[in-house]
């Protein structure tokens, strides 16, 4: 009898051995599925917080761009002003006031155009140096821009047009015997009335006391306004320089 219990406390014995083990493994691998799934949204909120910081970090970089453009845009707008303010002509400073309000919008609706910034930039820089030539070219340069919404390039042709009328105000308000006509293309350029440009600028090439810097302000302004008249003028002095070529006329 005790050797046929002894078999059965052997089997009895292994039994036990193989399910604790079934238990063990089983339980090691719960513990490494727990582990597993413990770590993995650690790593993932830390892969998370990575990308928010370097988003973060370059938002603030392009933010902070945009405001240092913003700040000497407005800082320009503000030194043109002042600077139209201590001369004795009310009218230009007028003038200055209404285009610094003009670019400080036009500059908040680009401020991610940077063609149009760098633009903007130099017409107003190019004013308070003084360097109204290189304004106008800018100022022309950016009402012409392919790259701004509808909204924006009216807003850069108001610029252009009362940029122009500063330039005219500033270098031709003291011509002898064109004052009406600086007043009347004034006044058209900045409301934007530019087919009434056509004969005060027509007047005001004609004016024989023009120095060479009118000269040229007033050739790049017809180019912009009037792109017909030099042409016209040039036919008319070709048609004399016939004339003159022909017996009986000239000397």
């Amino acid at each position: 009898m005790k050797k046929a219990i002894y078999p059965i406390g052997v089997s009895l014995g292994l039994a036990a051995l193989l399910v604790g083990c079934g238990k063990s493994d089983s339980t090691s691998t719960d513990m490494s599925t727990k582990e597993s799934a413990s770590t993995t949204p650690a790593a993932t909120n830390s892969v998370a917080a990575t990308v928010q910081a370097t988003a973060t970090a370059a938002t603030t970089a392009v933010k902070a761009a945009v405001e240092t453009a913003q700040s000497t845009v407005s800082k320009l707008s503000t030194d043109l002003v002042s600077k139209a303010k201590s001369s004795a002509d009310t009218q230009l400073s007028s003038i200055a006031t209404e285009l610094a309000d003009k670019v400080k919008l036009l500059d908040a609706s680009t401020t991610t155009n940077q063609a149009a910034q760098s633009a903007l930039t130099n017409t107003v820089q190019s004013l308070v140096s003084g360097q109204d030539s290189g304004a106008l070219s800018s100022a022309f340069q950016l009402a012409k821009s392919a790259t701004l919404t509808p909204e924006q390039l009216s807003l850069a042709k108001d610029v252009g047009n009362v940029a122009s009328a500063y330039v005219v105000q500033k270098n031709f308000a003291s011509l002898e015997g064109s004052q009406t006509d600086v007043a009347t293309l004034v006044t058209s350029l900045r409301k934007g009335e530019l087919t009434s440009t056509l004969v005060p600028l027509q007047n005001i090439t004609k004016n024989a006391q023009l120095t060479d810097t009118q000269k040229t302000l007033v050739t790049s302004l017809a180019d912009q306004y009037a792109p017909g008249l030099k042409k016209a003028a040039d036919t008319v002095n070709q048609g004399l320089d016939t004339l003159k070529k022909l017996p009986g006329f000239g000397k």
